[in-house]
Parts: structure tokens; sequence; C-alpha cells
């Protein structure tokens, strides 16, 4: 969006102070605003070998864990889920979705060990709504004016402000890939046949788009 300064003679906001009018008026802005809510993560993984790579969302699972376990990790803290799956999220990354909530279709053979289930499909939907990556809210702006100099010369000054409220704003996803099909019992890390094996499910890294940037032109037109 661009528009004039209101500032100014024959502007609403018409000023009495020749200064000021000079100062405030004659000024085109520019605003570019961004407001979104986050994109839909791809869920995928605790299906080794299956048809389609997809697994099945457990029916009453919550798909975020508790809040306390919400908040940034350093990749030594060992989680439980609610489930009894024990992960350790990567460092740096922060926490939000259960992987507790999905689960691959397994089956046992005669000699007792687990195998994937090749010929199942999952019921999951590949994307949901409630698994989503950070939503953006961006104010970008930018002043110019032209002044002119002598008759056929001008002087045109103009600032652009990237991020112009200097909002933190993540600029990746959510893990939504649930690594390989688990196939045996693990008492230790909560593993049973069916689980996927990512530690790193329903988690977003720091990475976050530009901070806050301004530039200045003045150049002359002749």
């Amino acid at each position: 969006m661009t528009d004039e300064s209101p500032f100014g003679a024959g502007k609403p906001l018409a000023l009495s102070n020749r200064f000021a009018r000079t100062v405030a008026g004659g000024w085109n802005v520019g605003t570019v605003i961004i407001a979104q809510s986050g994109m839909p993560s791809v869920i995928s993984g605790a299906s080794t070998g299956a048809m389609v790579a997809r697994p099945d969302r457990i029916p009453g699972v919550s798909l975020t864990v508790p809040a306390a376990l919400q908040h940034w990790y350093d990749g030594k803290t060992k989680v439980t889920l609610p489930c009894g799956l024990v992960v350790t999220p990567g460092k740096n990354t922060f926490l939000e979705y259960n992987a507790c909530a999905f689960q691959g279709e397994v089956m046992q053979a005669s000699n007792g060990n687990f195998i994937a289930d090749q010929f199942w499909v999952g019921n999951a939907d590949p994307t949901t709504g409630d698994l989503r990556g950070p939503g953006r809210f961006n104010v970008d702006l930018s002043l110019r004016r032209t002044f002119p100099l002598r008759e056929r010369v001008q002087l045109q000054i103009a600032a652009d402000a990237v991020n112009l409220l200097n909002h933190a704003e993540l600029s990746g996803a959510f893990s939504g890939s649930l690594g390989n099909t688990n196939l045996t019992n693990n008492p230790a890390g909560g593993l049973v046949p069916g689980y996927g094996n990512s530690t790193n499910f329903g988690t977003i890294g720091v990475g976050t788009l530009d901070p806050r940037q301004i530039t200045m032109h003045v150049k002359v037109v002749f």
C-alpha cells in the first residue's frame, strides 16, 4: 500500500506553520503488512516399509505435550511423554507436539520378533490444522520524497525499513517426522513396537527471519 503524506497545503491535515509543512509534507509512504497463521506441518513416519508413509492417529490422545514440557531444550534433557515414551529434544529446539498421538502398525512373526506391516495404510491425515508452524505478523515501511533543487535537478531521499516492529519471527516448521517404526520393546526408552523412534517430532529450531533493517538512499536526478 502506497500513499502520500496527509500533511501540507491542499491535504487533509493542512499545516499553518510553513516550516512544519516543509518538513512533514510531500512524503510518499508505502507499507507491506503480512499477517498469517502458521503453515501445517506434514506428518510422516512410524510406517517403515508400508504402502503409504503415514501413521495412525491414536484417538483421545492430545496432539500437544503438557504445557510444563513446552519450552526450549539443551539437547541433553530427557523428556518423558504422557504415554511413557522418552525423547531427548535436540539442542535449541522448542517442543510442542506429542509423538504419542501417532503410531504405526506392526505384526508379530512366528519367532516372536515384530515386523512392520507392509500392506497397512495409516489413517492420519498428511496435514492437520491443529499442527502448524509459527504464524507471522510483519510490517515493512518505506518513505520517499523528492526535493526540487533547480529547474531540471531533483534530490530524492528514501528510507526502507524491513521488519519495522523488530519482531522475532521463527522461520522454520515443526518437525512432523516420527522416524522409523520401532520393532522392539525398550522399557528404558518407553518404546513399544509401533511408535516412531525420532526424538525430535513436534520440535522447532531457533531459525528466524531477518531482524529490523533500515536502509537510506539519496540520489540526484537531472
